[in-house]
């Protein structure tokens, strides 16, 4: 089966790309929320993103969370949606919740069935294969660092989302460079106006 993913930073930005890859992949959406559970309240990029999903022609979204499933139920839950979107938020806590659910293993088949994902920033780092050059210590504030760094391994490489923004400029500079910089690790930094596809063994960047 084919391989098919889709890494963004935020979906307004690029919602035409993002309609797209749908209309190829796409009828039903699991729009999975977990890493946004540790917020106060909702973030404005959510509620822009929300807004620009529910604009795609031809496709229903449908909220999901993975906090207290097991690997049984999220096969029943999630069987019927051909594309899993894994939103941004604490990239920490989404990756605990992936180990203690069985997320990863349930998306690994996902993804060997021929549907499709969908990585939007917390969502694109734990496609990868590690999560040691994304911790972030703010986000350790509200949830414990995991000890297994681990990620799904879907794709061999970690993305660096929101690169070049004001935003991060901090985190990435106080932090997550000191940490990346390390000849072990592939990296593709991603900006909040870029998008990169994954087919089978290949995948590109776009500007």
């Amino acid at each position: 089966m084919s391989k098919q993913l889709l890494f963004i930073s935020y979906a307004a930005p690029v919602i035409q790309s993002l309609q797209d890859f749908v209309s190829q992949h796409s009828q039903k959406i699991a729009l999975i929320t977990t890493a946004l559970e540790k917020e106060v309240q909702t973030p404005d990029w959510f509620s822009k993103d929300k807004q620009a999903l529910a604009s795609l022609q031809d496709v229903s979204v449908t909220e999901y969370t993975i906090t207290g499933k097991t690997l049984e139920q999220l096969t029943q839950d999630l069987q019927d949606f051909d594309t899993l979107y894994v939103t941004g938020g604490n990239t920490m806590f989404l990756l605990e919740q992936i180990h203690k659910s069985g997320f990863k293993e349930y998306a690994q088949k996902h993804m060997n069935s021929g549907k499709a994902y969908i990585g939007q920033s917390a969502g694109a780092m734990v496609a990868g294969p590690t999560l040691v050059p994304a911790v972030r210590s703010d986000h350790a504030a509200h949830t414990k660092i995991p000890d297994n760094l681990e990620g799904m391994g879907l794709i061999d490489f970690t993305v660096l989302p929101h690169w070049g923004s004001d935003e991060l400029r901090k985190v990435y500079f106080s932090e997550r460079l000191l940490k990346a910089y390390d000849e072990s690790y592939k990296l593709i930094p991603l900006s909040n106006l870029q998008y990169i596809v994954v087919k089978d063994d290949w995948y590109r960047l776009y500007s």
